[in-house]
């Protein structure tokens, strides 16, 4: 996977609370009669940093989700094409998932094609019980053997509940469900479609000695569907989980998922399947709070990230709705008008212009900097890196 570029970081950022300053009149745009009304006012260049603080939580609350829980490349990592010898790695990269998937390899591993179901309670290595219900069915296999049937829509279930097992790096406690399901087309016979997760009021006690995370995470009710296609693969997120620190030095933090969505569209790849294309849509919202305080209020709405980085400079673009609810409280409606031009290896665009609510303007300049206009007031940035220096939101 190609890295991500600071202008979706840094350029980005600044439409989240462009407006803080407020000014001008205002003109409203609806994406649906279902949906929330999407107002749209005229921005200002005042406060443009402000939105800095809320990008970095944006992107942290995504890292601290699939370090509790688990990313979609690190379930496919793990899963795909491992039917019968499913993998477990690494724990720190997905505590949840790797519990789930560590209990299913021992329950299935062997039972091809079979339409089998087992439940067992077991002790944990210090300590603990743990029972797994699992069933594997196969609704198109008729009969054991080696037809193709039996090779696709293979649908695994299991209910995981945990009573103080201590596994050596985490101790659970509460009610996992899971399932997946393989190779639910002619072409893709064991290759993973579809792994789902509930997660009912469950927590994870974290031995940070050994993981090197110094949270223990609880989870009342959480939802989480991967998807995955030949070329896609699709994330929904939807509940909340407590990231509860370990010792003083941390603070608290609840992570609430509105109904986050994350589709991203493998136009092109290499030969080790490194994106070199790709079309990412966002949809839904976070929020979090540090104790009782809002710290971040985002929501996207057809928001699309086009990435190509088989041309040099790479070409990036980006459209759509976001909302920004702490500082500014407010839509904004992104137009990529120049596709934005970002060397190989390099931090900075060169080119490209972008517009914010039809009256704002930000344009990267050859040797990395920005300019950012609304008409009235003109900054200009000698670099990108210079941009959202200041904290002005206190997020």
């Amino acid at each position: 996977m190609k890295k991500s570029k600071l202008f979706l970081g840094v350029i980005l950022s600044s439409f989240f609370v462009y407006s803080c300053g407020g000014g001008g009149g205002s003109d409203s745009s609806s994406s649906g009669s279902t949906q929330e009304r999407i107002s749209i006012s005229t921005a200002s260049t005042e406060d443009v940093e402000k939105a800095i603080s809320a990008v970095s939580a944006l992107e942290n609350s995504i890292s601290s989700f699939d370090q509790a829980v688990g990313g979609a490349e690190y379930i496919q990592e793990n899963l795909n094409n491992n039917l019968t010898s499913l993998s477990a790695k690494d724990p720190s990269k997905g505590i949840i998932a790797n519990y789930v998937l560590s209990r299913l390899k021992s329950k299935l591993k062997g039972q091809i094609r079979t339409q089998a179901s087992n439940s067992e309670t077991n002790s944990c290595e210090n300590g603990g019980t743990v029972t797994v219900n699992v069933s594997w069915t196969n609704p198109d296999c008729q009969q054991l053997g080696f037809e193709d049937a039996c090779y696709q829509n293979n649908i695994i279930e299991a209910n995981i509940i945990a009573n103080n097992c201590d596994d050596g790096y985490i101790k659970l406690n509460g009610n996992i469900y899971a399932k997946l399901v393989y190779g639910n087309d002619a072409d893709s016979y064991y290759s993973l479609s579809t792994f789902e997760m509930k997660l009912n009021n469950v927590k994870a006690d974290v031995k940070n000695d050994l993981l090197n995370i110094p949270y223990d995470y609880e989870f009342p009710y959480m939802k989480i569907t991967y998807k995955y296609s030949q070329n896609e693969y699709e994330v929904g997120i939807d509940g909340s989980f407590l990231a509860i620190a370990q010792d003083n030095l941390n603070k608290d933090y609840k992570l609430e998922f509105s109904n986050l969505y994350i589709k991203s569209l493998h136009l092109q790849t290499d030969e080790y399947m490194d994106v070199l294309e790709s079309e990412v849509t966002v949809k839904g919202g976070v929020q979090i709070y540090e104790g009782s305080t809002k710290v971040l209020d985002i929501k996207t709405r057809d928001l699309k990230i086009y990435d190509n980085y088989t041309v040099n400079p790479e070409i990036s673009r980006i459209n759509g709705y976001i909302y920004e609810g702490v500082c500014s409280q407010k839509w904004f409606e992104i137009k990529t008008i120049e596709d934005i031009k970002t060397p190989e290896y390099s931090d900075c665009p060169i080119d490209g212009k972008i517009t914010v609510n039809g009256n704002v303007s930000i344009e990267a300049t050859s040797n990395g900097g920005l300019i950012i206009s609304d008409g009235n007031e003109t900054r200009t940035y000698d670099s990108c890196k210079d941009f959202g220096s200041s904290n002005a939101c206190n997020l």
